[in-house]
Order: structure tokens, then sequence, then C-alpha cells
């Protein structure tokens, strides 16, 4: 009997220990699964987050210790870097970039072109990015956001681009005064019939090379006082080809373009692209009297009128350098802000920010060759 009690002692001890045993596996297993569905969780959060600050033209917030100081085998002239670029001067920015390179072979910038919005974005959150070249600054949050890092944003001016409408060569409309563009861009002029009468162009559309483009956040705010765009007529596209295309297979288009892709004369692709649209002379604004020299009333996006900003859509272009020492950004910057750069910007057809010297050669004073005088010869 005893030893009967004494095997039964047994047996509930080994089911007691075997139950005991489950359920920690059981709860080891639960613990684990609640630790990756949070996890998991948390992931969706941040990316919804990010999403919605995307969406909403805004930076995320976070905390990240910035790299931003060169390599220790980078210099001005040699190294690898990536640097952002608003698609909107993106042909002239590429031919810096083909210049400096062939100039300094071992060099190597890889630019990523993107709306500029998104480019000042990717500078502003990626350790990888250092430069952007765009054509705003940064505003109040995002120079805050770099001096929380400690990184005081760099800016060096570069030149002048302009923003150019650009219709179908079937409109008959030739250029248009500031009131007539602003109430396109506002809505309340709606067909070309209200800017011309004759006009069989149709109803108005606005286009744009993208809808973070920083050609909107541009007109918005020197010309609409920061009102948006009317939603039921503007188009947003990929890039600025798409929009040049488009505006030549559709008479009411207009086409909201940077110059860079449309200056450059010496380009076959620009000479093609000019061929399918028709640039608009505009009005010049009152606060450019001044410093305008020439007397007519309209003019079109064209160098010496950027130059002396008789053309109202002239804007600057930026390089916004988050370097804290002497790379290859700087480097690219210091080029492109030198005389070689400079050329190439007067070469492509926009303004340069410095005086470009030219070197005149005036002819030598010359003697006049000696003459031999012969005596004269008596007659005999």
């Amino acid at each position: 009997m005893q030893e009967a009690n004494l095997s039964q002692k047994i047996t509930n001890f080994e089911n007691q220990t075997n139950h005991r045993t489950r359920m920690k596996r059981f709860l080891y297993i639960f613990s684990l699964l609640f630790l990756i569905l949070s996890l998991f969780t948390f992931c969706e959060q941040q990316t919804a987050s990010y999403t919605d600050s995307a969406n909403k033209n805004t930076t995320p917030e976070f905390k990240r210790s910035p790299s931003t100081s060169p390599d220790a085998t980078e210099s001005a002239t040699s190294g690898e870097i990536y640097i952002a670029v608003d698609e909107s001067i993106a042909p002239l920015i590429q031919a810096e970039l083909d210049n400096f390179q062939a100039v300094h072979e071992k060099a190597i910038v890889h630019a990523l072109i993107m709306p500029a919005e998104d480019a000042i974005r990717a500078m502003l959150l990626s350790d990888s990015i250092r430069l952007v070249i765009t054509t705003r600054k940064l505003n109040r949050e995002e120079e805050n956001l770099l001096k929380a890092l400690t990184v005081p944003p760099d800016y060096a001016t570069l030149g002048k681009d302009a923003v150019a409408v650009i219709v179908n060569p079937e409109n008959p409309t030739n250029q248009l005064k500031l009131d007539q563009l602003k109430a396109i861009l506002s809505g309340e002029i709606k067909t070309w019939k209200d800017i011309s009468g004759n006009s069989t162009a149709g109803n108005i559309s606005l286009i744009f090379d993208h809808a973070r483009s920083g050609i909107i956040s541009f007109l918005r705010d020197s010309l609409m006082d920061g009102k948006p765009l009317p939603e039921a007529s503007t188009f947003a596209l990929k890039n600025t080809e798409e929009v040049i295309n488009y505006v030549a297979e559709n008479p009411g288009a207009t086409g909201i373009v940077g110059m860079a892709w449309l200056s450059d004369k010496d380009d076959p692709k620009v000479l093609e692209r000019l061929k399918k649209i028709k640039i608009l002379s505009l009005e010049k604004s009152a606060h450019t009297d001044n410093a305008c020299a020439y007397k007519q009333t309209f003019f079109g996006p064209f160098q010496s009128f950027l130059d002396q900003d008789c053309y109202p859509l002239t804007r600057k272009m930026y390089s916004i350098s988050r370097e804290s020492g002497i790379g290859l950004g700087t480097g690219f910057v210091a080029y492109i802000d030198g005389p070689l750069g400079q050329k190439i910007i007067h070469k492509s057809g926009l303004a340069a920010i410095h005086t470009i010297p030219r070197k005149v050669k005036f002819p030598e004073e010359e003697t006049p060759p000696a003459t031999t005088q012969q005596k004269p010869t008596t007659a005999k």
C-alpha cells in the first residue's frame, strides 16, 4: 500500500512538473509574440507619421547624430559624395558637374535629381547628403532643425534662373500682364478667350513638373500672397520634360517650368523643345523699375533681362551646405562660384551672379613697312 502511494505521489509530481514546464513555454511564446506585435505596431505608427508629414509637406521630427565632417580621404577636389538637386535647374547643374569632374578626375559627385521640396528634405533627413542646390533658402523651421543639430546652414548664391510660362504654338497669346497671370493662377480667368478674344485655345489648365515643385511655392509666395492654386485646373506631372510634351499636344495648356530647360541654345535637346512650345513675355513688376534699364513693358525670361531683374519671375539659385569642414561639396560649390562655373551659367543662357570678365584683344599698333625710294632716272 505504501509502495502504491509512493508511486502515485511520484506520478502526481511528474504531472505537476510537466504542467509547469508547459505553462513556462506558453508564457515565453506569448511574451515573444507580444513583443513582436508591439514592435510591428510601433513601426507602423512611425511609417504613418512620416507619410502624414510628407503629405503635409512638413519635416518629421526626430533626433540623430549628424555626420557632416568629410571623410579622411576626402578633399575639395577628390572623394565621393551625394548631393540633392532641384529638378527645375537640373540641366545647368549637370553641366557644371560634368565639367567639374572632368577637371578633377578623383572627384565623384552623385547628383540626386528631385523636386525642390524633396531635395531640401533629403538634406535635412539624411546624413549622407550634405549639399543641396535649389532655388530657395531654408525656412525658419528647417534652419532651426539644422541648428538643433549644431549644423548651421551655409548658403552661397550661384546665379539667376527664371520661371517660364509656356503655351502651345497655336495659342495666339504672346504676352501676359501680371494681373492676368495672377488671375489665371487664382482661377479667376478660366479660358483663353478672356485673354485674347479671338483665341480658340479653350479652357486654361496649369501644368507643373511635380506636386512638390519649388516653382509652386515660388509662385504662391511671390504672386499669390500665400494663397493656394485652383485644384480644378492645376495638374502636376513627373518632370519638366513631360510638361513640355503635354503643352505641345494640348492647345489650352499652360506650362510653368524652370528656364534652365529652355535657355541653352547650343544644346540640340533645347532646340527640339523650343520647336514644340512658345514662351510668353510678362509685364515687368513695379518693384523692378529702378533696377531695369530697359524701357519696354514686357520681357521674356532671357539672360540680359534676368541679369537686371526686368523679368518678373526671376529667381536666384542657391547652394545650401551642412558640411562642417572643407570637403568635396565645398569644392564643387567653389567651382560653380568661380570663373569657370560662372562662365558655364553664362553660356547656358542664364545669369551669372558674378561679372564675367571678357578679354578684348586690340590690334597692336602697326608701323608701316619701310619703302625703298628709287632715285629718279634721268632721260638720256
